[in-house]
């Protein structure tokens, strides 16, 4: 019997790695908040259009993001990627949000659900700009079932391009890990365990609104 198990080092390792990107990202939201509050010394009273500005800065933004990921190493997995998430911008630069994808394994014919966290960090202000972003998350996969699979990883870098103040397109190129450790149990040799790593190239496109 075949049964699927989180692997201790990795949560470890990932729960370390979100952590200093996090930290990483409040710091450099916390230096522009204050660029920009340095900016604005001089008058006390804000006007009615800084307000809108500061408003328009932080807001939600729904994410549907397709593309493609091609396996790296291994045997010939390569899937089909979905996400659907939310996002809310702390200021023109930093946002943070949850959101839930598919991966379709079609040479497989097997479904994978990954429910994760994601940071982004755009580059510039303008209307077309360079950003950084990181995913990290749980995935479960339909085999006979939903089976939990393991944590997943998944670090970008792309290009952003705002069509207003609410409408934004952007294209990803990225990495994305699957790690999972089977842990078989057999009659002549007892337990055994092996790593497999599903790690892929990723590209995609997405709207954000």
């Amino acid at each position: 019997m075949l049964k699927i198990y989180n692997l201790p080092q990795l949560v470890k390792k990932c729960f370390l790695l979100i952590l200093l990107v996090f930290t990483i990202v409040i710091s450099y939201g916390q230096n522009i908040n204050q660029e920009q509050s340095n900016e604005n010394q001089g008058s006390s009273i804000a006007s009615p259009n800084q307000v809108e500005n500061i408003n328009r800065k932080r807001r939600f933004q729904i994410m549907v993001e397709v593309g493609y990921q091609y396996q790296l190493f291994g045997e010939n997995i390569n899937r089909i990627k979905l996400n659907l998430g939310q996002s809310y911008y702390f200021n023109s630069y930093i946002s943070a949000g949850v959101g839930v994808g598919v991966r379709y394994y079609y040479d497989a014919d097997l479904f994978l659900f990954p429910l994760y966290l994601h940071f982004r960090a755009r580059m510039l202000q303008s209307s077309l700009a360079p950003y950084f972003s990181i995913g990290i998350g749980y995935s479960s996969i339909t085999s006979k079932g939903l089976l939990p699979m393991g944590l997943c990883l998944n670090p970008e870098l792309g290009i952003s391009y705002k069509i207003n103040d609410d409408v934004e397109l952007y294209c990803t190129m990225g990495y994305e890990m699957q790690n999972l450790l089977f842990v078989k149990t057999s009659y002549d040799y007892g337990i055994r365990s092996s790593t497999v790593n599903l790690d892929a190239f990723s590209v995609s496109a997405g709207v954000a609104f």
